[in-house]
Parts: structure tokens; C-alpha cells; sequence
């Protein structure tokens, strides 16, 4: 009767051991962006990302690399043509191409 509680007591601390272990490897990667139309010629892209590597903000004109890890910022657009849509992918690039999208949105620059 004791081997078994004693079995029992070694395969719960084996248990928790392995729980406590796998709960630290499943971090989830997550991104964001939000834009602000500035004026015909302006955006700004807000962007966050955590967990993540080899992070880029592109939108099929250039590639912009933000880096590894959890980040913020604001990049600005200030080259673009007016009353034109321009959509804008953060793109995490942990798994070589084509990548894995975090977030993805579109905004419309202001007429003249």
C-alpha cells in the first residue's frame, strides 16, 4: 500500500513538473495595427507585436524590418498619392516565406 502512494506522490510531482514546464512554452505570437490618415500625402501606421521574430511592415511597395520580439511604434507614410487606398500587412517572418500575417488593414489617403 505505500510503494503505491508513493508511486502515486512521484507521478503527480512528475505531472505538475511537465504542466508547469509546457505553460512556459506557449506563448502566443500576436500583432496589431491602426492607422491615421495625416493628410493627401500621409499615413501614419501604429503597430504592436509580442512574441514574435523577424517582424516586417510592409505594404507591396517597401518592406520596413521591425525586428524580434515585443514592440511598438509608428511608421510614417509620407510619399503617397491622394484619394489611393494602401493596405498594410505586419508580417511575421519566423517561419521563412511566405510568413505568417498578424495583422492586416487598408486606409485611404485624403483628396486635394
Amino acid at each position: 500500500m505505500k510503494k503505491n502512494k508513493l508511486y502515486f506522490l512521484l507521478l503527480l510531482i512528475v505531472f505538475f513538473v511537465l504542466m508547469s514546464l509546457l505553460a512556459g512554452c506557449n506563448k502566443s505570437t500576436g500583432g496589431s495595427l491602426s492607422i491615421k490618415v495625416v493628410d493627401s500625402n500621409t499615413i501614419d501606421v501604429n503597430y504592436f507585436f509580442s512574441n514574435a521574430k523577424n517582424v516586417q511592415l510592409e505594404d507591396g511597395r517597401y518592406i520596413i524590418k521591425l525586428g524580434s520580439g515585443s514592440k511598438s511604434g509608428v511608421h510614417r507614410y509620407n510619399d503617397l498619392l491622394p484619394n489611393t487606398s494602401y493596405t498594410f500587412t505586419l508580417r511575421d517572418y519566423t517561419i521563412d516565406p511566405p510568413g505568417v500575417d498578424l495583422a492586416i488593414i487598408t486606409g485611404k489617403t485624403t483628396s486635394k
